[in-house]
């Protein structure tokens, strides 16, 4: 994941003229680094939890509580993936030009780092970043105290609750949010697809150029269309397992192990995935204009040299704007 996010930061900041001048670019900069630090955070697996807790414990209190404040903070992540589908939603479907998208992208970078680090100072003065079986996150403390009556939980009396007010809700709001725009996109891409077919089918059926022209623009639109969904499949493929697993442990108090498994697995690639997602178009099109070479040249192409901003997929002039 830590090698994802920092080729999307490389990708940008030294191969794109555009830089950090697009809202596309900011969001996925801001998305990238945050992956970087929770990432590694998780790294970090059961080191900073207390001497004794488990195996490869060596930290105290204070390391646990760092680890908690930033798996807390991890809540950032999944908020920069509303944004992205949000920037997707206001660009296709509610044909908002760059700038008008500037200015609703200055709340997305508050709401998506504000929130998570006032919440996770508040979970250090509720004492409420324990070892939970996998790290220190929110938790009660000793480890299931809350599920059994002889045990008096010494810290993180009211982690149940902060947890759901923190971090629960807004999980499952982002995961309807998200739903919401990726069927709201797709339905705009179809929608906007045929009224360009229907204008050039009226007008100009038989100039070939004007065809060609028509082709171009729908591709486009389903190019844009299907990277907004990509990204969200990578945000439902990392997110569902940690929460079904969540889900499962406060149910029952049992850590489940298949479920530990997959979202140990899952969790930590997801900048790897929006690497790949963030990159496809380009590697189809070095791909496809070198068929020779290999996947893994093309890939290397694709992350490592300068691209022209004319031919970017990922952040180009709107075409819903410029045609319909």
């Amino acid at each position: 994941s830590v090698i994802g996010s920092s080729a999307i930061i490389h990708k940008i900041l030294f191969c794109t003229e555009e830089k950090l001048s697009t809202s596309y670019h900011r969001i996925m900069f801001g998305t990238s680094c945050v992956d970087i630090i929770v990432s590694v955070n998780a790294i970090s697996s059961t080191f900073p939890a207390p001497e004794g807790s488990t195996y490869f414990s060596y930290g105290n209190i204070l390391t646990c509580d760092i680890q908690g404040f930033v798996t807390q903070f991890g809540l950032s992540e999944a908020l920069y993936n509303a944004s992205l589908c949000l920037y997707y939603v206001l660009f296709i479907t509610l044909r908002y030009s760059n700038r008008q998208i500037e200015k609703v992208e200055i709340f997305m970078h508050v709401i998506s780092l504000g929130f998570p680090c006032v919440s996770a100072a508040v979970g250090l003065l509720f004492d409420v970043y324990n070892f939970t079986g996998l790290r220190c996150a929110v938790g009660h403390h000793p480890f299931n105290c809350e599920l059994d009556p002889g045990i008096e939980c010494t810290r993180g009396k009211y982690a149940g609750i902060y947890g759901l007010v923190s971090s629960g809700i807004w999980v499952i709001t982002i995961f309807f949010v998200i739903i919401a725009s990726m069927a709201t996109i797709f339905r705009s891409a179809q929608t906007v697809e045929s009224t360009i077919q229907r204008r050039y089918g009226e007008f100009t059926l038989r100039l070939e150029a004007s065809d060609r022209s028509r082709r171009r623009m729908s591709n486009r639109l389903r190019e844009l269309a299907c990277q907004g969904i990509c990204y969200s499949g990578v945000f439902f493929l990392t997110y569902f397992w940690l929460f079904l697993y969540r889900v499962v442990k406060y149910r029952t108090g049992n850590n489940t192990f298949s479920l530990a498994l997959c979202s140990q697995i899952f969790f930590p690639l997801q900048g790897l995935m929006n690497c790949g997602v963030f990159l496809r178009l380009e590697i189809s099109r070095v791909k496809k204009n070198n068929p020779s070479h290999s996947y893994v040249w093309a890939v290397y192409r694709a992350a490592l040299t300068k691209t022209d901003s004319i031919r970017r997929a990922n952040a180009p002039t709107n075409p819903v704007q410029m045609h319909v």
